[in-house]
């Protein structure tokens, strides 16, 4: 998963790992790959 932060003019772009986002927001990485199964979000 992509995410796009501005700084100072330009464009920092960050790449989680399922792992890792599933830690971020405290989901399990079965929901994730559930809401990538039905179109909620997909992968960069």
């Amino acid at each position: 998963m992509m995410s796009k932060l501005k700084h100072g003019g330009g464009v920092v772009k960050l790449q989680f790992s399922i792992g890792e986002m599933s830690k971020i927001h405290n989901v399990p990485i079965g929901t994730l790959r559930y809401y990538e199964q039905i179109g909620l979000f997909r992968p960069s």
